[in-house]
């Protein structure tokens, strides 16, 4: 009956038989008890021309499709916290939330998220900051995309902001940073290239815990001005081609950091040794990092990404040391050859090796990582055989594609109880077939010749 009441609705607002609302009203709050609402809204919601809605448990999701006019709510009532997130309709957006707010006075919008895939002319650019100037006391989280800050524009006081995310915005970036909460959390600026120092000495808080400033101009010396450095917990600075220097034992507190893409080298990790609780660290695409053994000094880390950089066989040494690391990347790293010491690994999960220069005495010691589950040596062309890889009682996924590996070269890996996937394409091995279950693994190595 909810449901029937519910689509009733929908049509009514989109031009069907048009009965008096009156009518229909008392139908609705007659019918539609706040628990049968509820369980009504919940799991796929009601669509309201292009605006939907969803009760999310805790709160009330509201979703805008484009800028039409809003759906009328007030024939229902609704006291909890709100989320309005709109793609390429600012204008519709702002029209839902001026009426949820008239509809439903006493309920909390705590997130709003207004993204575009093209700039946001001034006039939308306005309204939109008068509409998030009626929730200053509310909003908890912002997410804003393609906006210019001007000059004569004024930010919105958001005292109560935690998280704020800026996606190809534009213009005075230190005006909507001036707006967080001293207690804000998240900040999170992608695709911006009007970043300077000030930008930054206008950011209030103390207390960030992540901050992405990934793809931005951002300078190593723009950071120097962070009140937070002390409490960021994962710092991303992907794509910023300006990072070519950083302190990172700046950010004591580090558990992720990020840096693929950049243009830092080896000497940017001095210090690294004082972030005792990093777990992931990513250098991938840093073609000038070529020795990484400080990272060696890392008891807490698990996961690091060091593909398509120029590290050598004496410059990841020390990772032997990384005893809790349980992923490792190190594809297109094309002086490495030798990765034997990796065998002491214990905890070792994932190791990519793809486009590497690792020949068969190279990898022999990978025989002693007793949790390897994923094996990736794709387009290894100096190996020619695997047969001490048959030790690896663990490995479920093993990649061999463009190497040079033969018949013979695969046979041990018989002995591998758990393998599920073996992948054989264009090896030495005629029309190898795909090999996804451990039964016909075990079947087609049986009967290789």
């Amino acid at each position: 009956m909810a449901l029937l009441l519910l689509t009733e609705v929908c049509q009514f607002h989109e031009g069907g038989e048009r009965s008096p609302l009156s009518t229909r009203r008392r139908l609705m709050l007659a019918s539609l008890s706040p628990a049968t609402r509820k369980l009504a809204l919940t799991g796929e919601g009601l669509t309201i021309g292009s605006v939907s809605f969803r009760n999310g448990g805790t709160e009330m999701n509201i979703t805008i499709a484009n800028d039409g006019p809003p759906p009328p709510v007030g024939w229902w009532r609704y006291s909890g916290t709100v989320t309005v997130a709109g793609h390429n309709a600012p204008l519709g957006a702002c029209g839902v939330i001026s009426t949820v707010k008239n509809a439903w006075s006493v309920c909390r919008v705590t997130r709003v998220e207004l993204t575009s895939d093209d700039g946001v002319d001034t006039v939308v650019q306005r309204q939109i900051l008068y509409i998030l100037g009626l929730l200053q006391n509310e909003v908890i989280s912002l997410c804003l995309g393609k906006l210019r800050m001007k000059n004569a524009d004024l930010a919105p006081c958001l005292p109560s902001l935690n998280s704020l995310s800026l996606y190809g915005c534009d213009g005075r970036i230190e005006k909507w940073l001036s707006a967080l909460s001293t207690a804000a959390e998240i900040v999170e600026i992608s695709d911006c290239f009007s970043l300077s120092d000030a930008t930054f000495k206008s950011m209030p808080t103390t207390s960030v815990d992540r901050l992405v400033l990934d793809n931005t101009n951002v300078a190593a010396s723009f950071l120097e001005h962070l009140k937070c450095r002390h409490s960021v917990r994962t710092l991303s600075l992907m794509d910023c081609r300006k990072i070519d220097t950083l302190q990172v034992g700046a950010f004591p507190q580090l558990r992720r950091l990020l840096l693929c893409r950049t243009p830092v080298a080896s000497e940017s990790l001095e210090g690294v040794e004082k972030c005792h609780h990093l777990q992931i660290v990513n250098l991938g695409g840093c073609q000038e990092v070529v020795d990484v053994n400080v990272l060696g000094a890392l008891k807490q880390l698990r996961e690091l990404f060091l593909h398509e950089t120029s590290v050598t066989n004496a410059g990841i040494a020390a990772l032997a040391n990384c005893k809790r690391l349980e992923k490792l990347n190190l594809g297109g790293c094309v002086h490495v050859s030798n990765v034997n010491h990796l065998g002491r690994l214990a905890n070792l999960l994932e190791l990519h090796l793809w486009s590497t220069k690792v020949t068969n005495s190279g990898i022999e010691g990978l025989a002693s990582c007793c949790s390897l589950v994923e094996l990736v040596l794709d387009d290894c062309v100096r190996i020619t055989d695997v047969l001490p890889l048959g030790c690896l009682q663990s490995i479920r996924w093993l990649s061999l594609i463009g190497t040079e590996v033969d018949a013979p070269g695969v046979k041990g890996l018989i002995h591998c109880e758990k393998l599920e996937t073996l992948a054989l394409g264009g090896t030495r091995i005629a029309h190898p077939p795909k090999l996804w279950r451990h039964e016909a693994i075990v079947e087609y190595l049986g009967n290789l010749t």
